[in-house]
C-alpha cells in the first residue's frame, strides 16, 4: 500500500510540473484521467467527484465550507485544494463584483 501512495504521489507531481498545454492534452485522454482520479488521494478525488457532477464554476465560499469545523479537516481540505489546483483541475477565478 506503501507503494502504491509513493508512485501516486510521483505521479501527481510530474504532472503538476508539466507545461499547462501539454497537461490539456493528456486530460483530454480517459485512461488518462482515469489513472489521476485513482491516483488522487481520497479526499482530493471525492472534490474531483463534486466538481465533475456540477458541471460548472463553484463559488469558493461554497468548496470552502466542504471540509468540517475542525482544524485537521480545513488542512487537508486546502492541501487537496492545491493539489488540484497544481494539476490545473480546479481554477481560481475572482468573485463577480472583485
Amino acid at each position: 500500500a506503501r507503494a502504491m501512495a509513493v508512485a501516486a504521489d510521483a505521479l501527481v507531481q510530474y504532472l503538476s510540473s508539466l507545461p499547462p498545454v501539454n497537461l490539456d492534452r493528456l486530460y483530454a485522454d480517459s485512461w488518462v484521467c482515469h489513472a489521476l482520479l485513482r491516483a488522487l488521494p481520497p479526499l482530493a478525488r471525492l472534490y474531483v467527484v463534486r466538481l465533475a457532477a456540477a458541471h460548472g464554476s463553484l463559488p469558493k465560499a461554497l468548496v470552502d465550507s466542504w471540509p468540517a469545523r475542525v482544524r485537521e479537516a480545513a488542512k487537508r481540505h486546502e492541501e487537496s485544494m492545491q493539489q488540484l489546483h497544481l494539476l490545473r483541475l480546479v481554477h481560481r477565478v475572482p468573485a463577480a463584483g472583485s
